[in-house]
């Protein structure tokens, strides 16, 4: 059981080399990183009963493996999209995966439906409707933020002040 001063996070990327140095300051931060590095594997750490997660950073570029096959996410160009629209509707039924699956997820969805979620990207923002059109419906991101991260440290900070709001809005409710 996890106590209500715990702080936790879902990292969903596959880039080791790029989120090694910001898990680093996370962890200095006080926050537990947990890292899946597909939207499948995400699903199975969101399903955890022990663990609460009170932020997601989630790439948009991701590989298309496990419960994302390349039958639901025909691209890894478009699957952190696809995962994150997935995640906020919790009517959609993926009739690519079994019934039992789509129950764990509906389940999942509701604990989950405020939960920040702060895309984390390598894609060109600059000139882009990208962070606009993911900050609203269905998607709607908390933010949207480039890899081209100047100062790891400043961003973990700033990670931690979403966690920190989160926590003060929902009254700490969950262990």
């Amino acid at each position: 059981m996890q106590t209500s001063d715990k702080k936790n996070l879902l990292l969903v990327d596959d880039d080791d080399i790029r989120i090694d140095p910001l898990k680093d300051f996370l962890k200095e931060a006080g926050i537990t990183v947990y890292h899946a590095n597909a939207p499948g594997e995400a699903w199975i750490y969101l399903g955890k009963e022990d663990i609460y997660f009170h932020l997601i950073v989630l790439d948009l570029i991701i590989p298309t493996k496990g419960a994302y096959s390349r039958d639901v996410c025909p691209s890894p160009e478009i699957c952190g999209e696809i995962f994150l629209k997935d995640l906020r509707n919790s009517k959609f039924k993926n009739e690519k995966i079994a019934e039992d699956e789509n129950k764990k997820r509906r389940k999942i969805k509701e604990k989950y439906k405020d939960i920040p979620v702060v895309v984390f990207t390598a894609r060109d923002l600059d000139n882009s409707d990208l962070p606009e059109r993911l900050k609203k419906s269905p998607y709607n991101a908390e933010r949207v933020d480039s890899k081209k991260v100047y100062d790891f440290e400043k961003y973990a900070q700033e990670l931690m002040e979403l966690i920190l709001k989160k926590k003060i809005k929902e009254g700490n409710h969950h262990v």
